[in-house]
Formats: C-alpha cells, sequence, structure tokens
C-alpha cells in the first residue's frame, strides 16, 4: 500500500514523495491504485478537469480539518467523481461554485458506494449525488451557496445528497438546499437507509423552496432535526413557496420515523406530510408541541448556531440505542442524546448535559393523527 503526497507547492513532475509531492489531486489519484492512500496538504487546489477515482483508493486532508484542505474545480463540472465502489474521502472540503447541471456537484458517485468522514461539500449544486448502496456519511456538512452573482440556484434538483439504497448517514449538518437537504430513497422493503442524528434546515428563503428532508421508501430516521422557515420558533411565515419539514413517499414500504422533530411554515406546508404514510412514528415533536413549549429548538439558527438549545425540546430528548457516539463536531453525545447534529452542554457548550430529558407528555401521539 502507497501513499501519495500532494502540496501547493508540488508539480505533477514528481514522484508523489513526502519530499516530492505532487500539485494536483487529479494527478494523484490517477497515479494510485486500489488500497493506496493520497494525502493533500493545507491549501486550495483548483482541479480543470474533474478527479475521476477509478480505485478504491483513501484521499485524506493531511491536517484532519476539513477547511484547511480545500478542493475546487475551474469550469461547469463536478469537482470530484466515483467510477468505483470502495472510495473514501476524510477531512476534506469539496466546493462547486462554477455551475452547470445536476451532476456537476461536488462530488458525483453514479450509485456507488462511498465513505465520506468529517468532510464539507459547499455546492450551487448537489453535495453528494447518486450515492450507491452500503455508502457511510459520517459527520459531513452539506452547504448550498449562492453563485458569484450572489443569487441562489435554480435548478431543480438541488441538494445535499441523493442516496439510493442502504445509505447510512450519521452526525450530518444540511443547510439551505434550494430543493432537497437530504433525499434517501429504497425500492426494496428490506433495506432501509439509515438518518442518524442530523439536521435538515432551510431558513433562507430561495427560489423552488422544497423539502428539508423527503424519504423515499422504508428509510429510518433517529433523532434528527428538520426545519423550514425564517425563525425556528414562530416559523417566520415569509415563505414564497411555503414547503413542508420531512415529505415522504411510499415507495416500497414507508419511513420509519422517530425521536425527530420538524418545523414547516407557510400555510400549504406540514412539519411531517403525508403523515399517514409512516410506517411507523414514535416521540416526534411537531410546531405545536414546540409552540406549546415556548422553547426554541436550537440556540441560534439564523446565525448558524445549530446546537440544541438547553431549554428547547431537541435537547436530550433523543434515544441512545440509535446514536452514534459523535456529534458533527466529534463531541460526545449525551445520555440520553439530544436530536439534530450537534450536542450542547447546558450552558450552551458541547458535549457533557445535565438537563432533564422533557418529558414523553410533549411529544406528539403515536400512531401520528395530525397534518394527514
Amino acid at each position: 500500500m502507497a501513499t501519495y503526497y500532494v502540496s501547493t507547492t508540488g508539480s505533477d513532475t514528481n514522484t508523489g514523495g513526502a519530499a516530492d509531492p505532487f500539485l494536483t489531486v487529479k494527478k494523484a489519484v490517477t497515479v494510485a491504485g486500489t488500497g493506496d492512500t493520497v494525502n493533500i496538504a493545507a491549501g486550495t487546489y483548483v482541479e480543470t478537469a474533474t478527479v475521476e477515482v477509478q480505485s478504491a483508493m483513501t484521499i485524506v486532508g493531511a491536517t484532519g480539518t476539513a477547511s484547511d484542505v480545500v478542493i475546487k474545480t475551474s469550469a461547469a463540472q463536478p469537482v470530484m467523481e466515483a467510477d468505483t465502489h470502495g472510495m473514501v474521502i476524510n477531512d476534506l472540503t469539496i466546493d462547486q461554485d462554477t455551475g452547470g447541471t445536476t451532476n456537476d456537484g461536488c462530488l458525483y458517485t453514479a450509485f456507488k458506494t462511498v465513505y465520506a468522514t468529517n468532510c464539507t461539500f459547499k455546492t450551487t449544486l448537489s453535495g453528494i449525488y447518486a450515492a450507491g448502496t452500503g455508502s457511510t456519511i459520517i459527520r459531513c456538512r452539506f452547504i448550498q451557496q449562492k453563485n458569484s452573482a450572489g443569487n441562489w440556484p435554480n435548478d431543480t434538483e438541488c441538494m445535499g445528497i441523493w442516496g439510493f439504497g442502504l445509505v447510512t448517514m450519521e452526525s450530518c449538518l444540511f443547510q439551505d438546499f434550494t430543493r432537497f437537504g437530504v433525499h434517501l430513497q429504497s425500492n426494496n422493503a428490506a433495506v432501509y437507509p439509515i438518518l442518524k442524528n442530523c439536521t435538515a434546515i432551510r431558513l433562507e428563503q430561495a427560489p423552488r423552496s422544497f423539502d428539508a428532508a423527503y424519504l423515499n421508501g422504508p428509510v429510518k430516521a433517529y433523532n434528527c432535526v428538520f426545519i423550514v422557515g425564517d425563525d425556528p420558533l414562530t416559523g417566520g411565515g415569509t415563505a414564497t413557496n411555503p414547503t413542508n419539514a420531512v415529505n415522504t413517499a411510499g415507495g416500497n414500504g414507508f419511513p420509519f420515523v422517530e425521536e425527530c422533530v420538524a418545523y414547516g411554515t407557510g400555510s400549504d406546508s406540514s412539519d411531517f406530510k403525508n403523515s399517514a404514510s409512516y410506517q411507523a412514528f414514535n416521540n416526534c415533536f411537531s410546531q405545536t408541541q414546540v409552540a406549546a413549549n415556548g422553547n426554541p429548538i436550537l440556540v441560534d439558527a439564523p446565525n448558524q448556531d445549530y446546537h440544541p438549545d438547553p431549554t428547547g425540546v431537541a435537547y436530550q430528548s433523543g434515544d441512545t440505542a440509535n446514536a452514534p457516539a459523535k456529534d458533527l463536531d466529534d463531541n460526545d453525545f449525551n445520555d440520553p442524546p439530544s436530536m439534530g447534529c450537534l450536542e450542547a452542554a447546558a450552558s450552551g457548550g458541547g458535549g457533557g448535559g445535565g438537563a432533564v430529558m422533557k418529558s414523553r407528555a410533549h411529544f406528539l401521539p403515536s400512531p401520528l393523527t395530525l397534518n394527514p
């Protein structure tokens, strides 16, 4: 197993050794083979062609901090593409701001199995498009950004991730996508995509405002927070395209949703849309329960503090059995954990705890009878 190195001071005529690094990620993945590692030094790498990964290799940021290593593209094309199963990416920021079509986002996977940990996907299109069965995405941020003209993209398929089959996502954040933050789908009643302690939030009012999450088939969602609106408590009421926090479709089976909070906005929206289609629905909060408690859900969502408010309904209301060990910032979850991708101490910091778990009397009844 070999390790190849990439640095902003390297050259593609080098050998790729630690003292003789390549300049581009494209060159490194072309040379690397199955089982090899590509180690990328801190810096920004603007690739002129899509980085096509054709072997089951590992690509890592050298510092362990995603924001230190940024991979971009200079054209309307995917930044990276998985052409085989088994690609691993860790500690990277993949930034696509050049536009294009739906597939031309951060990572196009064409239903291949990929593994990503501690990565940030910033895009005007899709973060990960067509993740295949077996994919595991842990502690990743998916952020839709405005284009170079300062406008939100208007593509009908802009989304954080589209995953098909047995895709597992833990402690992930989906922020401000103009279609879906997260879209998981399965057409097999025995194959369950899984969301654990994820937060999908749409606060900006952009064109084509769709759902924070779209769950198609027997998707399992545990300890998640789904919000659409200007204000996570009041809903804002100013949405030009009222949308749902969570929307579902049957496929070959219906979603399981447990220990989640959802907050939609607008007269035509709802928190848990198509509630009659849920296969299981247990211990969840809607905006009715949030408002009844008089509590916010998150500390300061408009300013991108997505920690659970220690006085709010999401704090320490999750289920320990279905929670990951670590939150988005690599802090331990409490026992019981909070809902959403981030944990918080009673003082508002990360990790720790001390608040009393919310009474089950505040949860929605099961089976769900609201918002049919």
